[in-house]
């Protein structure tokens, strides 16, 4: 059967926190997904965790490069190997909430949307890490309701300054990023 949504989760050298990803994925309300998980050459036990982690569960799917090729090959890699009518990347240092992938589908069946953008709430390892680096606009994004052009909604986010680019909030069509030969460039953070 094919899944309705294939997550696409990076694995580089994150041992310490792969294993809440992916079991933020098992706990998920919706069972009609797949998870391709693509180390990219990790020199730490990244991929054992991984592993252990889907045990014996069918709806996770390994991809492993052979060359370090970097966040955006990685997500390539796993454009490459996708299945589902949607994708949507979740990198591997953090979670879903347990009905995103419900809530998200959902959305897009109700409006028939090629994409539904979301946003996300930061967390931090320590309170250090909070001080230097607080991320609190994930928080403090508006919810932008209704249905729109790309042009539009980017517009809208521009007018109160709370567009966030990050490939991880947003739930996208496969078929349209498949007929308009969208891929990430190596080499670069998208």
């Amino acid at each position: 059967m094919t899944p309705r949504i294939t997550v696409i989760v990076p694995l580089y050298n994150v041992e310490d926190y792969v294993g809440e990803c992916l079991e933020s994925l098992v706990r998920q309300t919706f069972d009609g997904w797949e998870a391709i998980c693509v180390d990219d050459v990790s020199t730490d036990n990244t991929l054992a965790a991984a592993r252990e982690t889907a045990g014996e569960d069918k709806r996770f799917v390994f991809v492993e490069r052979a060359e370090n090729g970097g966040l955006s090959a990685a997500r390539n890699s796993g454009l490459d190997a996708a299945r589902g009518d949607f994708v949507m990347f979740l990198d591997s240092d953090d979670y879903l909430a347990d009905d995103a992938l419900e809530r998200l589908l959902g959305a897009a069946d109700a409006f028939g949307a090629d994409l539904v953008d979301f946003t996300g709430k930061a967390f931090y390892e320590n309170d250090e890490m909070a001080r230097l680096r607080p991320l609190t606009f994930y928080e403090e994004r508006d919810s932008i309701e209704g249905v729109h052009t790309g042009p539009e909604l980017f517009s809208r986010y521009q007018e109160i300054e709370q567009y966030c680019c990050s490939a991880c909030f947003h739930l996208i069509s496969r078929q349209m990023l498949e007929s308009a030969g969208l891929r990430f460039m190596p080499g670069i953070l998208h």
